[in-house]
């Protein structure tokens, strides 16, 4: 969680720095020798310094060689004009929660945790197996485990033999169902 905190230094260091060694700076409507303070602005020409113009984030005005990055979540994916330099220029659909973005891991939650357009779905495993499920997935469980079956990342009993042997959890309206491996005794 310190992202934000950071972003939100840096932020006030691009304000602080807009008219930095620019004596004369415009600060809403008058002139100041105070370079930390920055002229307010709307647009480009609203600022009265040659060379100046509004900063589409901080809406002061400066010469800028750094757009930031308006990212409310801290997930790396921003929102709106702000987004150059956030670590990823894709938009980011839910920029008040962390675990959906463009490249997040769809998991069973309710969610279109990966800005897909679909709601839990499976995750693919077609490139790398079992590893793709390990590595980009919890396991919400103590007594299941994630398998690559036929491309998609599914949720199966630690008990695999017997009457367990073909057994998968599906997730259901954002949680696992597991009635049918309780009922088999695949699971406690």
């Amino acid at each position: 969680m310190q992202r934000p905190l950071l972003k939100q230094l840096a932020s006030l260091a691009v304000i602080a720095l807009a008219c930095a060694g620019q004596p004369g700076c415009l600060l809403n409507d008058r002139r100041t020798e105070d370079p930390t303070e920055a002229a307010s602005c709307e647009r480009n020409s609203d600022c009265e310094e040659p060379g100046f113009e509004c900063h589409p984030c901080t809406k002061t005005c400066g010469r800028f060689g750094l757009i930031l990055c308006s990212d409310a979540d801290g997930d790396g994916y921003g929102i709106g004009e702000c987004r150059a330099e956030c670590e990823y220029p894709e938009v980011d659909p839910d920029d008040n929660d962390w675990s959906v973005n463009p490249g997040a891991a769809e998991v069973c939650d309710g969610k279109d945790n990966d800005a897909d357009g679909q709601t839990d779905e499976p995750f693919d495993c077609s490139e790398r197996g079992d590893l793709d499920c390990v590595t980009n997935l919890g396991t919400p469980r103590e007594d299941a485990f994630f398998r690559c079956l036929e491309g998609a990342c599914v949720l199966v009993p630690a008990k695999v033999d017997g009457d367990c042997v073909g057994v998968t959890l599906s997730c259901v309206d954002g949680r696992y169902d597991d009635a049918e491996a309780i009922a088999r005794g695949c699971l406690p």
